[in-house]
């Protein structure tokens, strides 16, 4: 599904992370893996995300990171420090905390001889509706809305415009 280990980027996200751990499990003494860790031997140690982009916000427990018995080279949460950081042995066994990107559907087009609502050509979140008319003169063959799912896809094909009166069409030619 494309998702990765969380990287808690400021305050915010480490409160929004804490409250929603703390509304599912409660106050159990729990682990949780973010997406920190050390990226070599190096002294002092520096701490990298897993897409290797250097952490420069941290919110780590007090006497953190202790680097114990020289072993601990991953971030962890814990509810024994409220949620705070703490480095821990990469090994060890821990829930984790994911984070996956917003899903969204790209741009769907318009009918030919129609148009769309929104008429933006930009990216669509999920549960974002686009409302499709013809122009005059041409009527909507399939749904006249479609809505982007969870899975990035619209729930139904851009419709068709369809001359009501293709009769009425006249082609002329010119011969030389």
């Amino acid at each position: 599904m494309g998702g990765h280990l969380a990287e808690i980027l400021d305050r915010s996200a480490q409160d929004f992370i804490s409250d929603e751990v703390k509304t599912v499990y409660g106050d159990t003494n729990k682990q949780w893996w973010i997406g920190g860790h050390v990226n070599g031997p190096e002294e002092p140690r520096s701490w990298f995300w897993i897409d290797n982009t250097r952490i420069s916000t941290t919110q780590w427990a007090i006497d953190e990171p202790n680097d114990f018995e020289q072993k601990e080279d991953c971030v962890e949460l814990s509810n024994s420090t409220d949620l705070k950081w703490n480095d821990e042995n990469c090994g060890s066994a821990r829930r984790y905390v994911c984070q996956f990107g917003l899903p969204s559907c790209g741009d769907p087009g318009e009918p030919l001889h129609g148009s769309r609502t929104p008429s933006d050509t930009s990216t669509f979140l999920d549960g974002a509706t686009i409302e499709y008319q013809c122009d005059l003169g041409y009527e909507v063959k399939g749904s006249t809305s479609a809505t982007c799912m969870l899975n990035g896809r619209w729930d139904t094909e851009r419709p068709v415009c369809e001359g009501e009166n293709q009769f009425w069409s006249i082609k002329f030619y010119m011969y030389l």
